[in-house]
């Protein structure tokens, strides 16, 4: 070895050794990460959607490691996602528990938090209904919201 460099190649080294780290920063930026509920404390709320009003009427169960969700909406099975990073969650439920795919609703909405000396979980959104479950093509989506006061 001589101990020369040959700038040439150094530079067009340097300029790929550059090149790849910008494509792997890239490629970490969008690679899609976890989900996890950690913030979203409640897992009992109390739900107002046209029509109808439930004290404890979605119960949540939200795998804090990959963001499934699970539970039980005015008592019919629902399973879904959360996710923490833009506080979205999405859900499906069969309505009366019903296998008929016209009795499908499908909610989506969003988690806050009131803060202050009695902090409230919060969801609202919208879902869309089918014909099944009285829905029609006047009137298919309809808007929900649901709260819990955190205790503790």
């Amino acid at each position: 070895m001589s101990g020369s460099v040959n700038v040439r190649y150094g530079e067009k080294t340097t300029l790929l050794a550059a090149s790849i780290a910008g494509i792997v920063l890239f490629a970490g930026a969008i690679t899609s990460r976890v989900a996890v509920a950690e913030d979203l404390r409640c897992s009992v709320f109390d739900v107002s959607v046209p029509g109808f009003v439930g004290p404890g009427a979605l119960m949540l169960t939200i795998d804090h490691v990959t963001g499934n969700v699970t539970g039980t909406f005015f008592g019919d099975a629902i399973q879904g996602f959360y996710n923490k990073i833009s506080d979205e969650i999405i859900f499906v439920r069969q309505a009366l528990g019903s296998p008929d795919p016209a009795r499908t609703q499908v909610y989506t909405g969003y988690y806050w938090r009131d803060a202050g000396p009695n902090p409230i979980d919060n969801l609202a959104g919208s879902f869309e209904a089918f014909v099944g479950s009285s829905a029609s093509t006047d009137r298919h989506r309809f808007g929900w919201e649901a709260s819990c006061r955190i205790v503790g």
